[in-house]
């Protein structure tokens, strides 16, 4: 489902496929995200940085490096996930 949003976005978008104008190594880094490949969208966008960048670069390194953070109620639901199976692996221990 997440990929045919992209691929209409693309379609929509004309030639520049929701690339935003910038150096050739940043919309390397926008073309790396669109395809998912995140790993190598963030370590681009982190040597962009790196490199002493243009203002408009660097705004635009961080946009991305903020789109790819996870949210942290994602990390909240999973611990409490895992309490919650944890008590019940020990609610079955206990009752054996």
């Amino acid at each position: 489902m997440a990929k045919g949003r992209q691929r209409q976005k693309k379609d929509a978008g004309g030639a520049g496929g929701g690339v935003p104008a910038g150096s050739g190594r940043m919309k390397r880094a926008f073309e790396l995200f669109d395809r998912g490949d995140k790993v190598l969208a963030r370590r681009e966008a982190k040597a962009i940085l790196a490199d002493h960048p243009t203002e408009a670069e660097a705004t635009e390194a961080k946009e991305l490096l903020t789109r790819m953070q996870v949210p942290k109620e994602a990390f909240i639901f999973a611990a409490l996930a895992a309490v919650f199976i944890l008590g019940l692996i020990l609610i079955a221990i206990a009752r054996t």
